[in-house]
């Protein structure tokens, strides 16, 4: 690039409606720092024009049903690691499930105006302009931190095969499971989770997660065994427990009721994991809303094994862990760096 040209973000506008990306094209036409290289109406539109474009950021809405559009939308970026700006109609739960799948920021996150769509997006210009700008700088190079060596474990960590990690997390947790998982090393005990999502979004959550490190990371399927260096996430939809099996442990999968309002729930599993792992366990429960896996992570304290709730700091959410803490289910309490290196402490501190 010549001296004194400031490079444009290359910026990729999906939304279903006509008026919103020519409202969100108009705005940033003459933007030094921006330039849209293409608009179109849905995922597989954009998987067609990504070759010729190249966008280095997307802004996106979605509209329900939300499912297969953003399966979609994660196989793109599953091919294409484009950070994404999301400019959406959507509220409550919707947009969180839209925000977790895909991992968007908090400060990447505008509602789009309900009325007066094009004075007020003009007016969201400048706004909308500089989260495209951090996105391109900072959501990339964030990325690719996750994919540094993994922690060294403080001493050597015994044989694994019995002991068994659970984690649960909800809203801000995709990120916080990739930064746990990403230090973790391969001789680390089987890992069950759950994370908070409806069906459809939790096998390419699992997808991704499976190419930021050491650990195999894999959707659960009923009868899945549980082994050192794996990870197996909860289907959205289904509950998911841990069972005894020969020397080691199986997961069960299956349909269930909502417990604490969520299917997967971390309470149903964490309380699988005292009653089958006991002190042999570690518990472990990140940034969410609500009070889901507070007992179940009790329940592992009082069985013997060890437990870890995410500091309020870094959390995006503190109220799984706070309701932890409350509760006395948390034994320990660490910021979200820490987190990895305090599991193989616990786990190396168990003996068979």
């Amino acid at each position: 690039m010549p001296p004194g040209v400031e490079h444009r973000t290359r910026l990729l506008v999906i939304d279903p409606m006509p008026l919103a990306r020519k409202a969100l094209s108009d705005a940033l036409r003459d933007s030094r720092a921006v330039e849209v290289v293409a608009a179109v109406s849905g995922a597989g539109a954009a998987e067609r024009r990504l070759g010729a474009v190249q966008p280095e950021v997307i802004v996106l809405d979605v509209q329900a049903p939300l499912a297969p559009e953003i399966e979609r939308l994660c196989r793109l970026r599953a091919q294409w690691p484009i950070p994404v700006v999301l400019f959406t109609a959507l509220e409550g739960g919707d947009r969180e499930a839209v925000i977790d799948a895909l991992t968007v920021s908090r400060s990447a996150v505008f509602a789009k105006p309900a009325t007066n769509l094009v004075r007020e997006t003009l007016a969201l210009q400048p706004a909308i302009e500089a989260a495209v700008r951090r996105a391109y700088q900072d959501d990339v190079l964030q990325w690719r931190k996750k994919r540094q060596a993994p922690e060294v474990p403080p001493r050597p960590l015994p044989a694994p095969a019995k002991r068994v990690i659970a984690l649960g997390a909800s809203t801000g947790g995709t990120e916080a499971i990739a930064a746990v998982l990403g230090r973790l090393p391969r001789a680390v005990p089987g890992l069950v989770i759950v994370q908070h999502m409806p069906a459809g979004f939790t096998r390419l959550f699992a997808e991704r997660l499976n190419e930021l490190g050491q650990l195999e990371v894999q959707e659960a399927a009923d009868g899945d065994p549980v082994r050192p260096g794996r990870a197996l996430l909860a289907p959205g939809g289904q509950q998911m427990t841990l069972a005894p099996f020969s020397d080691g442990y199986i997961v069960r999968v299956g349909p269930g009721k909502r417990v604490n309002g969520h299917c997967p729930s971390v309470d149903v599993l964490m309380q699988s994991v005292a009653e089958h792992a006991g002190r042999r366990a570690v518990g472990v429960l990140l940034t969410g809303m609500g009070n889901d896996g507070a007992a179940g992570m009790k329940a592992i304290r009082d069985a013997g094994g060890g437990t870890i709730a995410q500091d309020e700091a870094t959390s995006v959410v503190y109220g799984m862990p706070r309701e932890a803490f409350r509760c006395g289910g948390a034994a320990q309490v660490a910021p979200l760096p820490d987190v990895a290196r305090q599991i193989l402490a616990l786990v190396a501190d168990q003996r068979a």
